[in-house]
Parts: C-alpha cells; sequence; structure tokens
C-alpha cells in the first residue's frame, strides 16, 4: 500500500432515505469507541473528503491521503456494510506511489475505471549555447613542394625541418 495514494469511494443507494441510513452507519462507526481509534480516524477522514453529493449516491475521494495499516479494514468494513444490503452497492479505487500499487473494488451497479495521466513536467531552463565561430583565412594556402629531406615545405620558403 503506497504512502501517499489517490483514492476515490462511492456508495449508491436506491433511495434518498438509504443513502442517509447509511451515511449515519459512517458516523456513528467514528463515534464508536469499541473500535480502534486509528480506524475511527480514518473513517472521520473519508467523511472529512466528501467529494460529491446526489439524492442517491455519494463520492468521497482525496489524494496524497497516508493509507495506513488501518485504511484496509475501514475500506472493507464499509464494502461489506454495502455489499449486505441490496439496495446498496459502492466502489472503490485506490492508486498508490507506484505503478502497479493499485486497489480496486466494485459491486453490481458501479463500476472503477483507472485513468494515469501525466498532469505536467517541472523544469528549469537549459542555457543557450554560444554560436561558435569558425574563421575562415581567405588568404590562399600556399603551394606545398618536397624539400630535399623528403619532407614537405611551401614553395620559395626554407624548409622547417633541415632548414633548407
Amino acid at each position: 500500500m503506497g504512502y501517499e495514494s489517490e483514492w476515490k469511494l462511492a456508495i449508491v443507494a436506491s433511495t434518498n432515505t438509504k443513502l442517509s441510513e447509511f451515511i449515519q452507519w459512517m458516523e456513528d462507526y467514528v463515534n464508536d469507541t469499541l473500535k480502534a481509534f486509528d480506524a475511527r480516524d480514518c473513517m472521520q477522514c473519508i467523511l472529512a473528503c466528501e467529494v460529491a453529493r446526489w439524492k442517491t449516491a455519494i463520492e468521497f475521494g482525496g489524494s496524497g491521503t497516508e493509507c495506513g495499516a488501518y485504511w484496509n479494514s475501514v475500506i472493507y468494513d464499509i464494502r461489506i456494510r454495502a455489499k449486505g444490503d441490496k439496495e446498496l452497492d459502492s466502489a472503490y479505487a485506490r492508486t498508490g506511489e507506484d505503478f502497479d500499487d493499485n486497489d480496486l473494488r466494485h459491486g453490481d451497479h458501479t463500476s472503477v475505471y483507472i485513468h494515469r495521466r501525466i498532469s505536467g513536467f517541472d523544469y528549469t531552463g537549459i542555457a543557450p549555447i554560444k554560436k561558435q565561430v569558425n574563421a575562415i583565412s581567405e588568404d590562399q594556402q600556399p603551394e606545398e613542394e618536397k624539400c630535399g629531406c623528403g619532407k614537405m615545405k611551401d614553395v620559395d620558403k626554407s624548409c622547417w625541418w633541415c632548414g633548407g
């Protein structure tokens, strides 16, 4: 499970009343002192991350969430509660920091889609390369001839090698 995850949870109900009852169950879970403190804290985190609500559905989600040891047990409790009632359904998706760190769960009336995308880049500018100017000689190259020592020399000049 990723240290920091992006996640979404959706609960779908047959009626508005059924959805309200489920949300009340989630709130009661937070206040249940028989549950572990960390589990109640996870449920509180989920409730605080409400993204959207419709008549018969609610969506929670977050990014950069530390999904610790109790996270899976709370999600499991939510899914079992929804699965045990024919008028409820749920969907859950979590992507962690690693590419293969995913958790997908959906019911009979929900689907889950994950789209990994690149949202942008951070970069620093690259210093421009100074244009290199090559000097070109406009003088003609002197003609060369073979010196008596066997080396090449400029015509009408003394040899660099033997001085002749």
